[in-house]
């Protein structure tokens, strides 16, 4: 029951831990580059670069959440159920 409580508690801390550095790590290499330039002939194509994505919808912020939701919820779940099995493996070897 130790080690299965002690790993859940582990998992459970690194995800909250690595889940808010995980925008801030993309951020600086968007910084890092060149600003495109403008075409030098009027008929030429776009210049390729670093192509931007468009803004976050509230719609795509609430499917993120969601999605941190859903995970969160199966990791604990899934230490709940190793936990139980630890518990009954305990309780049938005295029994």
């Amino acid at each position: 029951m130790r080690s299965a409580s002690r790993i859940v508690v582990i998992a459970l801390a690194v995800l909250f831990l690595a889940l808010p550095a995980l925008p801030a790590a993309a951020a600086p290499a968007l910084l890092d580059q060149p600003p495109p330039t403008a075409p030098s002939q009027p008929g030429s194509t776009a210049p390729t670069g670093v192509r931007l994505e468009p803004a976050d919808t509230e719609e795509d912020r609430a499917e993120s959440r969601r999605k941190i939701v859903m995970g969160v919820a199966s990791v604990v779940l899934l230490g709940l159920v190793i936990w139980g099995r630890s518990v009954k493996r305990k309780k049938a070897k005295a029994g």
